[in-house]
């Protein structure tokens, strides 16, 4: 099998990065100071989006609320919330891939392997005639626990679901965690 991607297509992602891991470090320094800005209200103000997750408030979402219901403290859970999703409206927007809707997405390996459920694997994922691509690997580390890996655009649902994209924006994602909790 020929590689699907040519080399100046598999090299967007890794210019990216810096810029990704500069925007987190940014957010890390300013997630204390940030929820001031949303006093009174759910989200961030518009100025600061590229700090929020455009699909959750800043409280967080059910699933966050239902994992850590001993943070009482409203500020210290937005804090949480900015630390565990860092960027997140930057990486949606400003790093976003943004393919034409209808575009075929392809896969190489298991697109469904994932850390919960846990089902060990890897996949390649891209989109044909574009920049857009994602590696994941799901590997079993130690007892109870996998390496998480993802570089590129997450794209996983409509690729399992559909084969072909959405019309919406594809986030950039870079995580590496070897210690996340198999489900």
């Amino acid at each position: 099998m020929s590689w699907p991607l040519g080399t100046n297509m598999i090299l967007l992602p890794f210019i990216l990065l810096p810029i990704h891991l500069c925007m987190i470090a940014l957010c890390y320094l300013l997630s204390p100071v940030l929820p001031l800005f949303a006093i009174g209200r759910d989200t961030l103000p518009y100025w600061l989006s590229w700090f929020q997750t455009p699909d959750a408030p800043i409280d967080g979402d059910s699933g966050f609320q239902r994992v850590a219901p001993w943070v009482k403290w409203r500020y210290a859970r937005r804090v949480m919330w900015l630390i565990r999703n860092p960027a997140y409206g930057f990486s949606w927007s400003v790093l976003a891939a943004r393919p034409a809707r209808g575009a075929e997405i392809k896969v190489i390996g298991n697109i469904a392997s994932g850390d919960d459920p846990y089902i060990p694997g890897w996949s390649f994922t891209w989109i044909p005639g574009t920049h857009y691509w994602q590696v994941r690997a799901f590997i079993k580390t130690v007892p109870g626990k996998c390496l998480k890996a993802r570089l590129g655009w997450k794209m996983k649902h409509d690729a399992l679901h559909y084969g072909e994209t959405g019309g919406k924006p594809y986030k950039f994602t870079f995580t590496c965690n070897p210690f996340k909790a198999r489900r």
